[in-house]
């Protein structure tokens, strides 16, 4: 018994460890170069997985949930259609692009529309990853790399969070928190008027 709860002090130890390692990391704007040799110098458990960009996350899942399908209005044969684009993208790695051609194949002009209304809402400043969305805004080229190495270090943050504790409420908390810090940086590159901007591109909430 003592020895088990040896083990799981010194598991938990590690993951406050890489929780640390992590929102540093951001906090203090590290290259992903610097996150990375701190990366090979945590545990080999804590290992980073490579996984798919936020905005092609974002689409999989919103496009899963019952009342995003109802807020857009989705058929019975564009259900079908997007259930096997799901079950053909599931636990591989997918470009924004091969995404984007296949749920467009699928969806209305006006759904496509509203469903990049409902990814700006659902990744709050995160969708400045969007391409469409950073286009809308008129961005300079200074705010673009202020931005993209913002974005940058968050996923890579992200990740060494994720690979080192799963499912336990230590990440589940320090995820917020690095989240909630990367919109607060990405926040402050925006000017009051592409702030407003923004929120604009998110339209009506969803639900109402």
């Amino acid at each position: 018994m003592v020895r088990r709860l040896n083990g799981a002090t010194m598991k938990l130890r590690g993951q406050f460890v890489l929780v640390s390692i992590a929102l540093s990391a951001l906090s203090m704007g590290q290259a992903p170069y610097a996150l990375e040799m701190q990366r090979r110098s945590a545990p080999a458990s804590a290992s980073v997985r490579q996984t798919n960009s936020p905005e092609v996350s974002e689409t999989i899942q919103l496009l899963s949930r019952f009342d995003v399908q109802k807020d857009l209005a989705i058929t019975a044969e564009e259900y079908s259609q997007l259930s096997t684009i799901a079950s053909r993208l599931s636990g591989q790695l997918v470009s924004e692009d091969s995404v984007r051609t296949s749920v467009a194949a699928v969806l209305t002009a006006a759904q496509a529309k509203r469903l990049t209304e409902l990814l700006v809402q659902s990744m709050g400043y995160g969708s400045l990853a969007l391409a469409d969305v950073r286009e809308k805004l008129n961005l300079t080229d200074t705010q673009q790399s202020r931005i993209s190495d913002t974005i940058t270090q968050y996923d890579n943050a992200k990740r060494l969070l994720r690979s080192s504790a799963a499912s336990t409420q230590a990440a589940t908390q320090a995820l917020s928190s690095l989240k909630l810090q990367a919109n607060e940086l990405l926040a402050k590159v925006l000017t009051a008027d592409q702030d407003k901007a923004l929120r604009a591109l998110a339209g009506k909430a969803l639900g109402s």
